[in-house]
């Protein structure tokens, strides 16, 4: 999981900014992220996950891994980090109206470090297997801060510019559903107990139930004010978050990925 950053010779790639501290560090962030998620899938078994899949447990574990901790790599962009970070050591590369968005960027950046791996799998069927995994983290890490939708649109783009657009993905069917559902949950936890660490200074350190992540999250929305536009696009993203780990809990646990007693707490 070695910084991508190191290609663009700036070290001090900004991740936060908070109006009393110093900016976090992209690879603070993401050492926190990696702290959360080792937390949270203590209640995961990969394994089960794996065998739905029938695709092998370490490869997928440590994909989702590099996922969770690799889905803000694309913040390196230079108009991000000068115009959003305030970051004066991105000035010379920034150029005037570019786009300041860094979860596409991410996504591209995730497939491009994964993909000779896997183009040098000479087992066809492993082969769309694993190729399939990776364009789907790539769309989790694409959507993080927007809904999970539109997967059909992004393959036809996204495979036509990294060169890919022959190539034939495993089908999409609901176990992948789930499964994508999952990962995606898995990586906004993470990011946002990362997030409150750093921003609120507070730090989860038991993962019992549901009930106290929500909790953690009301206090930390709930003393924010939403003047910034990134405030309310997270606040958004919580909420409807919130509501859809409801939806989807029945849904996850029928499929055996998660215990079921720990869903019925996430019910309450």
């Amino acid at each position: 999981m070695g910084l991508i950053t190191k290609e663009f010779g700036v070290d001090r790639v900004y991740s936060h900014l908070h109006p009393t501290k110093a900016p976090e560090l992209l690879s603070e962030h993401k050492k926190l992220t990696l702290k959360y998620y080792n937390k949270i899938i203590q209640n995961i078994d990969f394994k089960i996950v794996s065998n739905k899949l029938q695709i092998d447990t370490d490869w997928l574990e440590n994909m989702v891994k590099e996922a969770v901790v690799l889905h803000d790599e694309g913040k390196i962009n230079p108009a991000f980090q000068y115009v959003k970070m305030k970051n004066e050591s991105f000035k010379d590369r920034y150029k005037k109206g570019a786009n300041s968005n860094h979860s596409y960027l991410s996504a591209k950046l995730f497939f491009k470090k994964f993909i000779d791996e896997i183009e040098a799998i000479e087992d066809d069927e492993e082969f769309y297997k694993k190729f399939t995994i990776l364009l789907i983290l790539s769309f989790i890490i694409s959507k993080h801060h927007s809904k999970l939708n539109q997967f059909d649109e992004f393959k036809e783009y996204f495979l036509e510019e990294m060169g890919y657009s022959d190539v034939m993905i495993w089908e999409f069917d609901e176990v992948i559903y789930i499964f994508s559902k999952l990962v995606f949950s898995i990586l906004i936890s993470s990011d946002y107990y990362a997030t409150i660490e750093y921003m609120a200074d507070i730090k989860i350190d038991k993962f019992k139930t549901m009930p106290n992540v929500k909790d953690s999250f009301d206090r930390f929305y709930n003393s924010l004010t939403p003047t910034k536009e990134i405030d309310k696009i997270r606040k958004e993203i919580y909420q409807k978050a919130m509501l859809s780990a409801e939806v989807e809990a029945s849904r996850v646990v029928s499929k055996g990925f998660i215990p079921k007693e720990y869903a019925e707490e996430a019910k309450k």
